[in-house]
């Protein structure tokens, strides 16, 4: 083989790992080793790591404006991934992303069987932050336990927000004790100063705060940390969406309808310049603009809005349940006797968008009382 085609060759996989660095930007990476003791049992490294990674998406999976991270396990390899390692290139991604800032999150660890019980040792780091140790023991024999506490425990340090949200959703959908753990999470990391480039996961932990303090009926400290959420003019245009919407609800709360209208409005407008809108999220600004409208006694914008809402999301219960309503004041009986038909055939559950109190709780446009969503 001539000089030529070698270089070229040694060029071309130069970039694609460079590629693959690029690529691979906002990844958790996970490698997990297991002894041979246990590996003997049947208990493999990559059946570790995929366990390990299938918690992580758990906690990640909760609806969120905050890009979540791809996961990447040692023991799944990518033709790059191959060909490295094979030219003993196997440093030259992670070397390259440090060398461009990119963010990553590598966890090393290796999981141990001391006598009847299992040992997980963790090491995580990031390119921001000095590594950290974490040491997950368990006494009742479940290797497969210690491997989740172990995701859970990574994630409690690096990224909060995501534990918290997903024992938030966890706890809006029936579980108090969940419910009660995301709170004492929530406060904890909001004690903790904020870290470049997390200014997002701020406003989220802000967000949550405001939701507990709203499920305590405290709409002042409700009000306020929805403030602090979404003060950053750095998030997303997503974020601030969803932000409007809450500023809307507060100021339906607190009879304030020229406001509710103005926010709910802006809503729209951020919602507009979302490069990657969350589900359903168009339909719940214009159920916001209805009941702002219904706020400031314009029935006829809030019917429109809400019935337009209802038809974007057929099978959801908020635009009915308030059409119901809405028609039942206007003594329009035929009206609220058919929107009462389709809602007893809806299918939704309260939380579909966790960071948006419109989902979490009703509201009377008319005097502003907020009750808690039972489903």
């Amino acid at each position: 083989m001539d000089f030529a085609t070698l270089g070229f060759i040694t060029m071309a996989l130069m970039g694609l790992i460079t590629g693959e660095a690029v690529l691979n930007a906002n990844t958790l990476s996970v490698a997990i080793s297991v002894p041979p003791r246990v590996a003997d049992m049947g208990f493999t490294r990559p059946a570790a790591e995929e366990i390990f990674a299938a918690e992580v998406k758990r906690i990640v999976n909760a609806p969120s404006t905050i890009s979540r991270p791809s996961m990447r396990i040692s023991s799944r390899k990518s033709v790059v991934g191959v060909l490295s390692e094979a030219l003993q290139l196997g440093g030259l991604t992670t070397a390259i992303q440090d060398l461009f800032g990119q963010d990553t999150v590598r966890v090393t660890g290796a999981l141990l069987r001391e006598g009847e019980s299992y040992r997980l040792v963790l090491t995580v780091s990031d390119r921001d932050s000095i590594p950290i140790q974490l040491d997950i023991r368990r006494d009742d024999n479940d290797v497969v336990a210690v491997l989740r506490d172990g995701a859970t425990a990574t994630f409690e340090r690096v990224a909060p927000y995501r534990v918290a949200l997903s024992r938030f959703l966890a706890g809006i959908k029936g579980d108090p004790a969940q419910l009660a753990r995301s709170r004492v999470d929530t406060r904890n990391a909001l004690r903790l100063p904020v870290q470049r480039g997390r200014e997002s996961e701020w406003a989220g932990l802000n967000t949550l705060d405001a939701l507990h303090h709203l499920m305590a009926n405290d709409t002042r400290e409700a009000s306020a940390s929805f403030r602090r959420a979404y003060a950053d003019p750095s998030i997303s245009a997503g974020a601030k969406a969803i932000g409007e919407t809450n500023y809307a609800f507060m100021a339906i709360n607190s009879r304030q309808p020229a406001e509710a209208l103005r926010h709910a409005r802006a809503a729209r407008d951020h919602l507009a310049g979302s490069k990657a809108p969350l589900w359903n999220l168009d339909a719940y600004i214009d159920v916001c603009e209805g009941l702002a409208a219904w706020a400031a006694g314009d029935t006829g914008s809030a019917e429109r809005l809400l019935v337009g809402a209802a038809q974007k999301m057929p099978r959801d219960e908020t635009p009915l349940v308030y059409l119901v309503q809405l028609y039942s004041s206007l003594n329009r009986t035929e009206a609220a006797g058919t929107a009462r038909t389709r809602l007893e055939q809806s299918t939704s559950f309260s939380g579909e968008i966790p960071a948006m109190a419109l989902t979490l709780f009703w509201i009377d446009p008319k005097t502003g009382a907020i009750e808690r969503r039972s489903r």
